[in-house]
């Protein structure tokens, strides 16, 4: 998008826009408003770059143009759908909120037409997503990842590289742009493909919750760091819990101290952002799953989403472990109440941290069974 200049946008802090925002914070408790509002002022700024203003409601094929320019440098139809979405909120608000109706009737009654015109346009594109996802949902179905070896297969591949970045960080060494990607990258595929977080999880995880992170220390002795996420899918049944050996939460700590406030200085808020996964222009990721399928792409690998990660260590777990143990996973998964409450279980930050440890487990075993068996003929 930024090559296309469709990345353009107004500052977020003009009138137009920074009541939109305040809508959408205070009246509707949207937390990444920021991204909502960014997306409208690119749209704005694709109509006139001079000025934000409503003159758009009466360039119909103009405002066209924007949605088709997204597909053609390849946007996802959810993402044009989304950007659709944010337009509507928008005009939503022009209309029901502001004073329009008394200032400027027939600008009032445009924007109302353009809401119209915009409504149908969606019902188009609301096709285009449902075939877009049915098609994923094929695709990740007959090329689903068998083992879990296959879904650890790129934190693998890209430790080596990840290491020596985070080497390099401990020893005070600037790092370039492509290695601070690197990292992000690297911790949110551990996230979701070793940790089988939801990608949600990964986007709303905030700065707070990794301060607030708890110390364990198991009966073994090992010492782990447990982090609590409150807001996920599943977050009106439980929150989600985050379990980290020594070894990572030393990542997670390098990520914090030198790659994230590097990326802060890309941005032009003047307040921090409260995320904290946060992309190379200082603001919250937008979708991490487009992010760990990059990121198989870089090493030319087939794409392993969360969900089918989470898929197969579940069907490995039901073969191999007791009730106990796959209560233990479950809670770890954060699934809703009902399952918790079905195995009698209470979250606990050890229960947390054994939870992983069987995952990790199986990951481990099936690799073993791998080396042990070597290659077929």
């Amino acid at each position: 998008m930024q090559i296309s200049g469709l990345y353009q946008k107004h500052p977020l802090d003009c009138d137009l826009l920074a009541g939109f925002g305040k809508f959408l914070r205070d009246d509707n408790n949207i937390p990444n408003f920021k991204q909502e509002v960014a997306n409208v002022s690119r749209f704005l700024f694709y109509m006139d770059s001079n000025k934000p203003s409503l003159d758009f409601v009466n360039n119909l094929e103009k405002s066209r143009s924007f949605f088709t320019k997204l597909a053609d440098i390849g946007q996802k139809k959810q993402t044009i759908a989304n950007y659709m979405k944010n337009l509507k909120r928008f005009l939503r608000y022009i209309i029901a909120i502001t004073s329009l109706i008394q200032t400027d009737r027939a600008l009032f009654e445009q924007c109302k037409h353009f809401l119209l015109c915009l409504n149908e346009l969606q019902k188009s594109m609301s096709k285009q997503v449902s075939k877009e996802i049915t098609g994923k949902r094929y695709t990740q179905m007959v090329t689903v990842a068998k083992t879990p070896h296959e879904c650890w297969e790129l934190l693998r591949v890209a430790k080596n590289e990840f290491l020596c970045i985070i080497g390099k960080a401990m020893n005070e060494e600037s790092l370039l742009e492509t290695e601070k990607l690197h990292v992000l990258y690297y911790l949110e595929s551990l996230l979701m493909l070793k940790h089988l977080q939801r990608a949600g999880v990964v986007k709303n995880m905030t700065l707070d919750e990794w301060l607030s992170r708890k110390p364990c220390k198991l009966p073994d002795g090992e010492n782990w760091t447990v982090i609590g996420v409150k807001k996920h899918k599943t977050a009106t049944q439980q929150v989600a819990t985050i379990s980290l050996d020594e070894e990572e939460e030393a990542w997670f700590d390098v990520y914090y101290r030198h790659v994230r406030p590097a990326f802060l200085k890309n941005s032009d808020d003047t307040e921090e952002d409260e995320t904290f996964f946060i992309s190379t222009t200082g603001k919250p990721i937008y979708n991490p799953s487009n992010d760990l399928h990059r990121f198989h792409s870089k090493y030319n690998l087939p794409n392993i989403t969360s969900q089918v990660a989470r898929r197969v260590m579940e069907t490995n777990t039901k073969a191999s472990f007791t009730d106990q143990q796959k209560a233990l996973v479950a809670d770890y998964l954060a699934h809703t109440t009902a399952t918790a409450e079905k195995h009698y279980r209470m979250k606990t930050p050890v229960n947390a941290c054994l939870g992983m440890k069987l995952i990790t487990k199986v990951a481990t075993s099936d690799e073993s069974n791998i080396e042990t068996a070597g290659p077929s003929s």
